[in-house]
């Protein structure tokens, strides 16, 4: 009797519901899983809390103001600053900088720097800000260094500077052959984004599908979910017959289809990491 596979093919990583993400084309690089770093002028400390330091605002969490933020110190002196080093030089184009609601930054500056010349601003010195969320667009600047220099902390005082997230973004296809979104990692990050957004090539999927072996576990994460979405896609989330005789063709199905639950949650975790 003919051997025959049966799955269901629903364009999320196998057994469970995921979230589905729109295309993208540029990456907030500012994130510590990138690779970027911060240090600040001073960090608030309260006895058994340290949670208000600078790699707060690098971590994609912006809910919890006890938690979430970098906030400076009690009785610092101002100007306040943060900065970001982004481990290697970048081709910035789009900055946010997420405030305090309660008490949004009032006057600072968006400044670059190389490590070995004066900060020089990126955008003019913002003055009289009222937005809880501030987006600054312009034309791409290489920097390795990003400097936030905050002169007033907040409308009505000074007392302390308060920061949820700091945003960097880069566009992807500027992202260097080098460090840790170098080679297979950002192959594969680029595979899943192209085909999470639909528009992808047969030779695309094949790059995918090679990957789902490579000896790095993100790169294996984000290939699996390339295959799992690129197989919902071909087959309209409808349960699909494949013969053994017509796997033949299909060398990835064995090592995608064979693998547990157990790894497709970890494979899930990470995808999110990175998006």
């Amino acid at each position: 009797m003919l051997k025959k596979y049966i799955l269901i093919a629903t364009g999320v990583i196998g057994l469970f519901v995921s979230c589905v993400f729109a295309q993208t084309t540029e990456i907030n690089v500012a994130l510590q899983t990138w690779g970027s770093r911060a240090i600040a002028s001073s960090s608030y400390a309260e006895p058994g809390n340290d949670n208000y330091g600078p790699n707060n605002a690098l971590d994609g969490r912006f809910a919890a103001r006890e938690t979430d933020k970098w906030n400076s110190a009690e009785g610092q002196q101002h100007p306040f600053w943060l900065i970001i080093d982004f481990g290697r030089e970048r081709a910035i184009h789009k900055i946010v900088v997420r405030h305090d609601d309660g008490a949004v930054t009032s006057d600072f500056q968006l400044q670059w720097g190389d490590g070995k010349t004066e900060w020089k601003d990126i955008v003019p010195p913002i003055v009289s800000n009222k937005e809880a969320v501030s987006t600054h667009v312009f034309n791409p600047v290489k920097m390795r260094f990003l400097r936030l220099f905050i002169i007033k902390g907040e409308p009505n005082g000074n007392a302390y500077a308060r920061i949820f997230e700091v945003e960097a973004y880069a566009q992807a296809d500027t992202l260097g052959a080098d460090g840790k979104n170098s080679g297979n990692l950002f192959t594969a990050f680029a595979l899943e984004r192209a085909i999470n957004s639909g528009k992808w090539t047969e030779e695309q999927f094949k790059q995918a599908a090679a990957l789902l072996k490579d000896d790095d576990l993100f790169v294996r994460a984000l290939a699996d979910f390339a295959v799992s979405e690129a197989v919902g896609q071909k087959n309209n989330g409808q349960t699909v017959t494949w013969t053994a005789e017509q796997l033949k063709n299909e060398p990835w199905f064995e090592t995608w289809s064979t693998t547990s639950h157990e790894q497709k949650i970890i494979y899930d975790y990470i995808r999110h990491l990175f998006l």
